[in-house]
């Protein structure tokens, strides 16, 4: 399977247009009835958005200078449907030249848009399985090494962080969905414009959302989001962004 996308940009800011020619493909080799290997390469070339440029707020500031990202992306796996499991596990490795990203000022408090080239090599073993009574459940292990170098680091610096875990339950039953969901990142760096990464504490996000269907056009929608109270920092720039305290939303909505 192959694919492939064009884009060419006129009148931009001093004359910066850009002409790009994307391509990605896919082979999928059947082992088995229930067994597969694939092999997947696929190109991507991303223009940075107006505001990005040109719409400075009281936080962050643009810069009409970015350029756009591109990037390739390699992946190798395998996929295997075993009576009511689905496995698939996957070697994958990610390059990205200008990649688009907000960098924290902390001496100014605010985000600046920049580029930056960024890269990951990691593994990847995710499972659904379709339980009894209305349960389904998923979970899903990812090892990678995420690194940026930039115009103030010209060397490879790591970002974000390497463990991420993720789990969940489902259960549907007549009119009742309901989904409880969790994701932990481990081993996490916090990565500041200038300086060297330093080390920052896992989270653990978590919600749990409940839908009633009464019918065709009404629906009520309870989600509870942190359900464990904690107080973990989300960002990754070197600055503090703590997630919300335990809170829920409940919600109606009517399709017309």
């Amino acid at each position: 399977m192959f694919g492939a996308r064009e884009t060419w940009t006129t009148g931009g800011y001093k004359d910066q247009n850009y002409d790009n020619f994307s391509m990605s493909g896919q082979y999928l080799h059947k082992l088995t009835e229930n067994d597969s290997l694939y092999a997947s390469v696929g190109q991507s070339f991303i223009m940075p958005t107006f505001s990005q440029m040109y719409g400075a707020s009281d936080s962050a500031v643009s810069n009409p200078d970015l350029k756009p990202q591109k990037g390739t992306n390699y992946e190798l796996g395998w996929k295997r449907v075993s009576d009511n499991h689905s496995w698939k596990a996957a070697i994958y490795h990610i390059d990205i030249t200008d990649n688009i990203t907000a960098t924290w000022d902390s001496s100014k408090t605010e985000y600046k848009y920049t580029n930056e080239d960024f890269k990951n090599t990691g593994v990847e073993i995710t499972c659904d399985i379709i339980g009894k009574d209305g349960f389904t459940y998923n979970w899903g292990i990812n090892y990678g090494d995420p690194k940026v170098k930039g115009t103030k680091k010209p060397y490879w610096d790591r970002k974000y962080g390497r463990w991420q875990l993720n789990g969940g339950i489902n259960y549907t039953k007549d009119k009742w969905i309901t989904s409880l969901q969790g994701t932990y990142l481990a081993q996490r760096v916090e990565t500041p414009s200038s300086k060297q990464s330093f080390s920052e504490k896992p989270y653990f996000l978590t919600s749990l959302t409940t839908t009633y269907n009464a019918d065709k056009q009404n629906s009520i929608s309870l989600t509870l989001d942190n359900l464990l109270n904690r107080e973990d920092n989300l960002s990754h720039s070197g600055s503090e962004y703590y997630s919300t305290p335990f809170n829920f939303l409940l919600s109606y909505n009517y399709k017309f």
